[in-house]
């Protein structure tokens, strides 16, 4: 069960956030690319780039998108009933 978790964000959740998360928010968030290890984020994974904006880490981003489908879900369980 948790490898199952641990896909559905790693892979699911990722590639939610890395794609609406700079839509949202304008082009200031962005998200670490898959396969490269920065450093230097804080508890949150949140990083300040050099030239303004943040950069979320994967782990964090994969959390955010999962949330984003959490979301949706209670949107559509709430507005059909189901």
């Amino acid at each position: 069960m948790a490898e199952l978790i641990t896909i559905f964000y790693e892979l699911i959740g990722y590639w939610t956030a890395r794609a609406i998360l700079p839509v949202i928010s304008f082009g200031r968030w962005s998200v670490e690319p898959l396969g490269v290890t920065m450093t230097g984020f804080n508890h949150f994974g949140l990083k300040r780039r050099q030239g303004g904006g943040h950069i979320v880490s994967s782990r964090a981003a994969g959390w955010i998108g999962c949330c984003v489908w959490l979301a949706a879900l209670a949107v559509y369980l709430f507005v059909f009933k189901v």
